[in-house]
């Protein structure tokens, strides 16, 4: 069984990607109509484990305006269970480097070793009214990652329930899939996975105050800027 949750405050895009979709409209769909009270994503995606979580289903939580452009079944059925999955993730990967800083009077230090790099895993296109463009490193095989773009989640619903996994609710509309995956793993080890798939993702994401205040809260909460986001690279400092 596969479940989509969803919110939405744009039924015409909602239409467009999911609603007339039939890889996705073939599965059960949990609809939030966020058009009237605003709540905040994580806020309807815990209403969901908390009133409407199935006994045996993939949950993908996703972004109204997310479309899958194949079959998912295939995909999903013979998933190991005890992992988080999304199209496209963030991760360090080790890299020799050869680090200098230099004065007028030449280099005065230097260090050569491996160092960890911000790496995006899983290509998605990424489709807005000014341009259509890959985003992401297409891979061949589920790669570990610190976190998922919130653009899409997918999870079992036995694991939410094994662990009481849940969405931070102050993470009202960024970062709450990346607080997912990194309060997984600190908590209960469990890891997440970027895995490819032919989807697409018809907006850019903004980036604005309320992005890096909720990134603040995250360095906070983890006592760490060791993480990586399709947003932020937690690995550019040495």
């Amino acid at each position: 069984m596969i479940t989509i949750v969803t919110v939405v405050n744009n039924p015409d895009i909602f239409t467009r990607t999911i609603g007339n979709n039939p890889f996705m409209n073939v599965h059960r769909i949990h609809q939030y109509d966020n058009s009237g009270q605003n709540l905040g994503i994580a806020k309807r995606y815990n209403d969901c484990i908390d009133r409407n979580l199935p006994e045996d289903s993939w949950m993908i939580f996703c972004h109204q305006d997310f479309a899958f452009e194949e079959d998912l079944v295939p995909r999903l059925q013979d998933l190991p269970r005890n992992c988080i999955y999304g199209p496209t993730g963030t991760g360090p990967v080790k890299q020799l480097l050869f680090i200098a800083a230099l004065s007028r009077y030449g280099v005065e230090r230097f260090r050569l070793g491996f160092y960890d790099r911000w790496k995006k895993f899983g290509r998605i296109t990424q489709r807005t009214t000014v341009k259509t463009r890959r985003m992401g490193r297409y891979i061949r095989k589920p790669v570990t990652v610190d976190t998922l773009d919130s653009c899409c989640l997918i999870v079992h619903s036995s694991l939410i329930r094994k662990y009481g996994l849940r969405f931070d609710e102050h993470l009202d509309w960024h970062l709450y899939a990346e607080d997912f995956s990194l309060n997984a793993r600190k908590t209960h080890n469990v890891l997440t996975k970027a895995m490819q798939f032919k989807c697409s993702h018809y907006s850019a994401g903004t980036i604005n105050s309320a992005f890096y205040e909720n990134l603040n809260y995250l360095r906070t909460k983890y006592g760490t800027d060791r993480f990586a986001t399709t947003c932020h690279d937690g690995y550019a400092r040495f």
